[in-house]
């Protein structure tokens, strides 16, 4: 009987060290955010704005951003573009910085001023045209090349080359980012 016990105790044992070998190592996951500019759109330059939640096993990274690129328009309407992406990639870190290349799928829904104007807001030199806005949804191609300065356990700046390739408004900009999580 102290036999048998003594086999399945060696047996459980070893399943118990195979299974602990097999998870994964390495476990990151951090919240990002950040500013940035787009390359001329329709001869203009447009804001952007990013939000991600980020994942890091072993050495592949996911992603789920929330990118919006909007006109610089401080009295009146502008045009927009939102997109939420799922993205995939490589991540190459090490002590203080990181890399991350990144592609996948995503929505975009665009907001386009039309030309019929359906009032107006303020007046003398403050005042604007209220535009009909047209919405328009479509796929999108997100991708990513991401670079991270870690100077402490727990905090992250860096900067992002971004495109979003969809039907409405392409976009490519360049995004100054700040994050907070577990990033060594």
């Amino acid at each position: 009987m102290k036999t048998k016990l003594l086999v399945l105790l060696i047996i459980c044992s070893f399943s118990n060290l195979y299974s602990q070998d097999s998870i994964p190592k390495i476990k990151k996951y951090w919240i990002d955010s950040g500013i940035g500019i787009t390359t001329k759109i329709d001869d203009q330059n447009y804001l952007a704005f990013n939000m991600s939640l980020n994942y890091v096993q072993n050495k592949a990274m996911y992603k789920l951003r929330f990118l919006g690129v909007t006109e610089f328009n401080l009295f009146g309407q502008s045009e927009s573009v939102v997109t939420i992406g799922a993205l995939i990639g490589k991540h190459y870190s090490n002590k203080f910085l990181q890399i991350s290349f990144l592609g996948g799928l995503g929505i975009a829904v665009n907001e386009e001023l039309t030309t019929n104007i359906i009032g107006s807001t303020g007046s003398g030199c403050f005042s604007s045209s209220l535009y009909e806005t047209k919405k328009s949804t479509s796929l999108s191609i997100p991708l990513e090349i991401e670079f991270f300065f870690k100077p402490i356990k727990f905090y992250g700046i860096g900067i992002s080359l971004f495109t979003d390739i969809n039907s409405s408004k392409p976009s490519f900009g360049i995004l100054l980012k700040s994050g907070l999580g577990k990033f060594r």
